[in-house]
């Protein structure tokens, strides 16, 4: 399987969750960003992509080594 594919749809899909998120920030706090550093919220999509990056190969790299 094409490896571009499942990245494509990771990336529409945070697309499409980005609309409601924004909404509700609005709703909640009056604008579309929270306060805080602008780093913040980079840092912590890398450290979630990382986890469940590592959440999947892992168990996965050991199913193909043991043949199960």
């Amino acid at each position: 399987m094409n490896l571009a594919v499942p990245v494509l749809l990771g990336y529409v899909l945070v697309a499409v969750a980005a609309l409601p998120l924004i909404t509700t920030s609005v709703s909640f706090l009056g604008r579309p960003w929270p306060a805080g550093p602008l780093w913040l919220v980079p840092a912590c999509v890398l450290l979630v992509g990382v986890v469940v990056w590592l959440a999947t190969v892992l168990p996965a790299g050991r199913a193909y080594a043991t043949g199960g």
